[in-house]
């Protein structure tokens, strides 16, 4: 946080981000510098949602849970069902107090829970004067989906439905081609994707890659910051699993597993 408000000084004005599709993608600047990056440290809070197959993936059979009590070489009776509370609503407003959350670098998130639900961002940064920012630029690769706000108020969204967001809301699901081969069978470990580029197995690649969802860059003029202390915040939610998560949990292909909630990259640059 001391590094975000560093470089906002150091810029003399900052910024963030319009809605995702309006006005489309934005060309940064050569001139932009950064601002917040993977490795700047913010507070943040999590919470935990069951990890469900929905019952329309299920093919009848109801919803489905995923089997995390097995996860090998733990027992842990139940904690697919544990629910941790999400923040109050304000959590995204600059007056509410986040001090007892903890404080890490945002690259730390990269390897939330199977039941991780949700992840709360907040990262404060100051504003020497707000009339010379003409525009600042966010860009932001993830994998579920994201919703940002500037000082309270929603800036940008990727990956979610439309309306108003609940905390427990599910990010867009992801197609059968991001958990499954041609054949429907499971797709291998995704720390292998170098070999299988060598290898040739492009679409294994293709469909590896499409886990990964991006936002931006995208630009709101400078109008929305204010003189001083601003927050950026950022929600980030998990897409519901799919029937072929429920085999993963063996000693043989918890390796082939992965979690469609992460934020991969940010970048603001001004």
């Amino acid at each position: 946080m001391r590094r975000g408000l560093a470089l906002c000084a150091a810029a003399a004005a900052l910024v963030i981000v319009g809605a995702r599709g309006e006005g489309g993608e934005v060309k940064v600047p050569e001139t932009a510098k950064d601002v917040l990056t993977r490795d700047a440290t913010v507070r943040w809070r999590l919470t935990w949602r069951t990890p469900i197959v929905p019952a329309d993936r299920m093919k009848g059979k109801g919803p489905g849970v995923l089997p995390v009590e097995r996860v090998p070489f733990t027992s842990r009776p139940d904690i697919q069902h544990v629910r941790i509370a999400p923040p109050a609503a304000e959590w995204n407003t600059l007056d509410y107090d986040a001090t007892d959350w903890p404080r890490s670098r945002i690259r730390r998130f990269s390897s939330p829970y199977f039941q991780t639900g949700a992840v709360f961002i907040r990262s404060k940064f100051r504003v020497v004067d707000p009339k010379a920012v003409k525009a600042c630029y966010l860009s932001l690769k993830y994998r579920g989906g994201v919703v940002v706000y500037l000082n309270g108020e929603e800036v940008a969204r990727g990956d979610m439905p439309a309306g108003p967001v609940k905390a427990d809301a599910p990010a867009a699901p992801y197609p059968d081609d991001a958990w499954v081969d041609d054949q429907g069978k499971i797709l291998p470990k995704e720390h292998g994707i170098r070999s299988y580029e060598k290898a040739g197995r492009t679409e294994v690649v293709r469909r590896l890659r499409s886990r990964n969802r991006a936002l931006g860059p995208v630009a709101l003029p400078g109008s929305k910051l204010k003189k001083g202390v601003n927050l950026l915040a950022i929600s980030l939610h998990r897409s519901d699993y799919h029937p072929i998560a429920l085999t993963w949990f063996s000693q043989r292909l918890i390796h082939n597993s992965w979690r469609p909630i992460q934020l991969r990259d940010i970048s603001l640059k001004a």
